[in-house]
């Protein structure tokens, strides 16, 4: 029996970086390519954010930049600034 690679359901991730590197490389390959379980990613678009401990790991597989997965963290200071703002920033 051949089991089919989800790709990524652009309905259900949207996050910057993950949603590319799913189109990219299907949610269990990329899911692969970071060491975690397919799980985290649905864990992380419930959390509203990648985590930071992942960014740069996205970054470098996908090639979206720190500022667009985490503009909270990595985006210029007005952007962090506002991000603070609605508490998402921490």
């Amino acid at each position: 029996m051949h089991i089919k690679h989800p790709k990524c359901r652009s309905r259900i991730i949207t996050l910057p970086g993950v949603r590319e590197g799913c189109e990219q490389f299907g949610m269990l390959e990329f899911a692969g390519k970071l060491g975690i379980r397919l799980q985290a990613f649905y864990q992380w678009q419930r959390d509203g954010a990648v985590p930071l401990r992942r960014v740069r790991q996205i970054e470098a597989i996908t090639g979206v930049p720190a500022s667009r997965i985490r503009p909270d963290h990595f985006g210029d200071a007005k952007t962090v600034r506002a991000a603070l703002g609605r508490g998402l920033a921490a």
